[in-house]
């Protein structure tokens, strides 16, 4: 059938947070603090270019709940539209691209083609943009968990006090709040 299909692409939150962090954009004064990851993000400190917060919205707790919020909405909406909705780990773009290609093409009743297939991960061999890592970079960070050298031992704890269990785990990205 045709109509609205919903692609989701989440990411493990240690290394959405790294990379926020390096490159914060909208969430600069967010991230300024030296205790961003504890510390209540304001909406009206968020430039206005992007839409995280809701109309009445004024804040997240921490810049960790932005990431459980959007990994809820993701999970609420693929389990209530399995059939028109997916979700991909970015992990599994950078790690198994043909099968994530294959996946999209089932959902969106799009068939591929070789040659398509091949310049789309031709493509994805290179940054995605000027401060983006190589596709060697990202299967390196996506296999070494190296985002996490960016953080302390306190940070990590406080990460995971703040990360929605729950979503992690549904994504299987509790491994690093679940060791001792």
């Amino acid at each position: 059938t045709w109509g609205i299909h919903m692609v989701f692409m989440q990411r493990d939150p240690f290394s959405v947070l790294e990379s926020t962090k390096r490159h914060p954009y909208a969430l600069q004064a967010c991230f300024d603090r030296e205790d961003w990851a504890t510390s209540v993000c304001q909406c009206s400190e968020v430039k206005p270019l992007d839409k995280i917060c809701g109309a009445k919205q004024k804040n997240y707790s921490s810049v960790v709940e932005i990431w459980n919020t959007y990994g809820r909405a993701y999970s609420k909406i693929v389990k209530q539209f399995p059939e028109r909705a997916m979700l991909v780990h970015c992990e599994d773009m950078v790690t198994d691209p043909q099968t994530v290609i294959k996946q999209l093409s089932d959902l969106l009743f799009v068939r591929t083609q070789p040659a398509y297939e091949a310049a789309a991960i031709a493509a994805m061999k290179k940054p995605a943009k000027r401060n983006s890592v190589t596709k060697q970079e990202a299967l390196a960070k996506v296999k070494t968990h190296s985002y996490l050298e960016a953080f302390s031992k306190k940070d990590i704890k406080s990460i995971c006090d703040r990360l929605d269990m729950n979503v992690c785990r549904e994504y299987q990205y509790a491994k690093h709040c679940d060791q001792p």
